[in-house]
């Protein structure tokens, strides 16, 4: 009976020390009042449970608390900034200066800025002149035809965005220069002044030009284009020649020659007549080209008077009509040359005829 009694108050102990346990450490309610299987005693159960008795001990899993439920709020993952977009394609200042047919044209470098380097370029529209052409990215060649010529530049990036610019240069004919003086001299007269130095022609090219000349010039004389300035003092043959140089190098060649002849000139002088009968004065002359031509210079010989030129014998033949009175007559008689002398005059001479009838 004692054994029993022992028994028995010991599997009450466990047991109430098993529903302290679990009200405490599991929070349930009452319903996990039935009977624990710790409080089932064998018959080597002869010790206490270390669960119930042990202080420290620590508690079984499901004594533990629960652990807490994350708090779930927004992401704190950093985020990625969009990629800024390239500034536009934009073509840069393209230069095209005045070309010359035959030289070759200086390189034109296609520059552009903004987008997607590299760049492609093409002439969209229009036609550079030929054969001008695009290589890489710059413009090159040496045309050959003269004449305006427009078109349009065009760049596109290699993402495909394209940009354009309207463009046009001029290319200006050839120099070219021939002479008049070459095959046979210029002939020119003494005392010529300016107008009588023409001695070539040119076309094409650019402007400014340079005239060097090789050779002596008349006395007196200077260069002033294809052309001499100034007086030519001195008979004589002379021959030079001029090179032309225009603004882009291109260059041309002429020989020059000139044979200055006299000015022409007329001799006067006094001559006497008798009363009643007709007489002709003649006035020697020299030098000159051509037949010049005679004219009185005041009128104030006898009425009726007339001149002609004998060119074979150079010379002014005055004829003076009979007379009916004594008398002295005197007058400036002006031959005039074919060649000219100075803007708007000819080569010309005088000289004073006087005439007395008695």
């Amino acid at each position: 009976m004692r054994y029993e009694g022992v028994t028995l108050a010991r599997a009450s102990a466990a047991l109430i020390a098993g529903l302290v346990i679990v009200v405490s450490g599991c929070g349930r309610g009452p319903a996990a009042l039935g009977p624990s299987p710790v409080s089932q005693v064998s018959p080597s159960a002869g010790s206490e449970s270390p669960a119930a008795t042990t202080p420290g001990t620590e508690p079984t899993a499901s004594t533990r608390p629960p652990s807490p439920t994350p708090v779930v709020g927004p992401s704190t993952a950093p985020s990625v900034a969009p990629r800024p977009s390239p500034p536009p394609l934009v073509i840069g200042s393209l230069a095209f200066p005045t070309g010359e047919v035959g030289i070759a044209y200086p390189a034109v470098a296609l520059t552009a800025s903004g987008g997607t380097p590299p760049y492609t370029w093409s002439i969209s529209s229009g036609a550079l002149p030929t054969p001008l052409a695009i290589s890489g990215s710059s413009i090159t060649g040496t045309p050959n035809a003269a004449g305006a010529f427009s078109f349009s530049v065009k760049a596109v990036d290699s993402a495909g965005a394209p940009a354009e610019v309207a463009k046009a240069v001029t290319i200006v004919p050839a120099l070219s220069v021939s002479g008049s003086c070459e095959a046979s001299p210029c002939s020119v007269e003494q005392g010529c002044d300016t107008v009588c130095g023409g001695f070539g022609s040119q076309t094409g090219g650019l402007a400014p030009y340079q005239y060097t000349a090789s050779g002596a010039l008349p006395p007196a004389t200077r260069l002033n284009g294809l052309s001499l300035a100034g007086p030519f003092t001195q008979v004589s043959s002379i021959s030079f020649a001029v090179k032309v140089t225009d603004a882009l190098g291109a260059t041309g060649a002429i020989k020059v020659a000139f044979n200055v002849f006299p000015h022409i000139s007329l001799k006067g002088g006094t001559f006497p007549a008798q009363i009643g009968i007709t007489f002709t004065v003649s006035l020697p002359y020299s030098g000159g080209a051509g037949t010049p031509k005679a004219a009185f210079g005041k009128n104030t010989l006898p009425l009726n008077t007339t001149l002609t030129v004998d060119p074979k014998g150079s010379r002014v033949v005055i004829t003076v009509p009979a007379q009916r009175t004594a008398g002295s007559y005197s007058d400036v008689i002006v031959l005039t040359d074919g060649s000219p002398c100075s803007a708007g005059s000819n080569c010309s001479t005088s000289a004073t005829v006087t005439i007395n009838i008695g």
